[in-house]
């Protein structure tokens, strides 16, 4: 069964994560003028991956049946991405101080949303969607 993007919000999934994914190339960018571009390099590496990631969870949603967790999985997979790369690119380029805990904070929600897709998969395993 094909549903539309629409009917699990996944169009402006996608259309977020493409901006994630612009942005993180944006940083490497600048990241390749820095000499101490540590933060940057990491915070462009994990927005272009995840961006890539949500991008292919909101399509491979459009097959299921009842998409529900893992389109959650996915919005949690781009939130993530996005506080982790802000805090560490954001004070790096001297936009704003370090946001205490920021970093850390995004880092577990990517740890969630990826434990959360693989247990959106079984679930759909279970219903005998996938």
């Amino acid at each position: 069964m094909t549903r539309p993007l629409d009917a699990s919000g996944g169009t402006i999934l996608v259309v977020l994560a493409a901006i994630a994914g612009a942005a993180g190339v944006v940083l490497a960018a600048l990241a390749a003028h820095n000499a101490q571009s540590a933060g940057m390099v990491a915070a462009a590496n994990i927005l272009m991956l995840h961006a890539v990631a949500v991008i292919a969870v909101a399509a491979w949603a459009r097959t299921m049946a009842q998409p529900k967790f893992t389109v959650i999985a996915a919005w949690g997979l781009l939130a993530g991405a996005v506080i982790f790369s802000a805090a560490v690119a954001l004070p790096a380029l001297g936009v704003m101080a370090p946001i205490p805990r920021a970093a850390p904070t995004g880092g577990t929600i990517l740890i969630v949303a990826w434990i959360a897709l693989a247990v959106a998969t079984g679930l759909a395993k279970l219903r005998g969607e996938r």
